[in-house]
């Protein structure tokens, strides 16, 4: 699983693996900063096409996170008409998103009381795997979300701006003094994407956190929404991945 390539621009310090996910929302001194580094080598004309196509990747992500509870949902229904004590049905596309969730949640159906690996191991390391991105991915939302920021744009080898973003959202903004106009818009591009892609991020976690709750009571899962909720996750994000594949090559 990889996430939306517009949140793979935060360089984020690293989180031990020992360390529970903390949502304290009163960032400290001594935690490192998390940075968001936007470096154009090429001409002015190629930078802004670079912003606009990052811009247009979070608008197609935005729009697709509409409509994923909604496949969710149908998938559960399915599932209930093919058999309401069993999460045995399969779908015909395996290789599916909604096939990899369909395998998923039938590890942790109401028939198992609990979670049902098969002897092959196979279905213990998908649980495992989904299990891991969802920690991965919350250590990196917690980050993002608690700890203060900093946007830095460069062009040419040169910083443009750098700007200071609180946990509320506040700015501060520090430039160059040879920071010309041109270079100062495509700073304050830079710094809108970048806060888009938060609030990409946060809307990801709030549709998974949502669709887990209403896919776990339409199955009665164990264990409710916190159980189903790492299927859910790499069910949203591997629809992301796949939608802005496909937007990457139309451009």
């Amino acid at each position: 699983m990889t996430l939306p390539q517009v949140l793979q621009f935060w360089d984020l310090p690293d989180t031990p693996a020992d360390q529970a996910v903390s949502f304290d929302l009163s960032p400290t001194p001594e935690k490192e900063l998390i940075t968001w580094r936007m470096e154009f080598p090429g001409s002015l004309a190629s930078a802004e096409q670079r912003l606009q196509l990052y811009e247009q990747q979070i608008l197609v992500s935005e729009k697709a996170l509409e409509n994923i509870q909604e496949r969710a949902e149908i998938l559960a229904s399915q599932i209930i008409n093919e058999d309401p004590g069993d999460l045995s049905f399969q779908f015909i596309e395996t290789s599916s998103a909604e096939g990899e969730l369909c395998n998923l949640l039938n590890l942790i159906g109401p028939s198992t009381g609990g979670i049902n690996f098969d002897t092959s191991g196979r279905s213990a390391s998908n649980w495992q795997d989904a299990n891991k991105q969802l920690e991965s991915s919350l250590s990196r939302l917690n980050q993002v979300f608690t700890q203060y920021a900093v946007v830095e744009t460069s062009f040419h080898g040169c910083l443009i701006g750098s700007t200071m973003v609180s946990w509320s959202g506040k700015y501060v903004t520090s430039w160059q003094a040879s920071s010309q106009p041109t270079s100062i818009l495509l700073h304050q591009r830079s710094l809108r994407v970048a806060m888009a892609s938060r609030r990409l991020f946060m809307n990801m976690f709030s549709v998974s956190a949502m669709s887990a709750a209403r896919i776990s009571v339409l199955l009665a899962i164990p264990g409710g929404a916190l159980f189903t909720l790492p299927a859910i996750w790499k069910f949203v994000t591997r629809i992301l991945g796949e939608i802005e594949k496909y937007h990457n090559l139309t451009q």
